[in-house]
């Protein structure tokens, strides 16, 4: 690669990067004596494919993640859920029909978070060949 291009690459890299930063004057001051608060937001992974077939993740994996999640919103009720893949939603909808409406419940009240843009998601631990 051409040291020029490498250079700005580098530049824009790193103007982007300051941009985001916040200096100690414009971080928000928490109130004297308040512990800080840290957020949690579950997630779940869901392998569509891995040591099962689609037929085992619309028939077992894919109820057990939302419905799980419903008894989870009920008991804890400041619990928030986030999920991937567009399939499983596409799953859950056809073959659960009676269940998207409580679904679309949660996702109006912000509790269930939808998440990416994959049809289904990569594994991003994979290791690459080395250029």
């Amino acid at each position: 690669m051409k040291k020029w291009i490498l250079a700005a690459m580098t530049f824009a890299a790193v103007a982007l990067a300051a941009a985001g930063v916040r200096t100690e004057e414009s971080r928000p001051q928490q109130p004297a004596g308040q512990k800080p608060v840290l957020y949690l937001v579950a997630t779940a992974h869901l392998d569509t494919q891995w040591n099962w077939t689609v037929q085992d993740s619309i028939r077992q994996f894919v109820p057990a993640t939302f419905f799980d999640n419903f008894k989870l919103f009920e008991r804890f009720p400041h619990y928030v859920f986030t999920f991937e893949g567009a399939i499983h939603y596409m799953w859950f909808k056809e073959h659960y029909p009676e269940a998207w409406p409580t679904l679309q419940k949660y996702v109006a009240r912000d509790r269930w978070r939808l998440a990416g843009s994959w049809i289904t998601p990569p594994i991003r631990t994979c290791p690459r060949p080395s250029r």
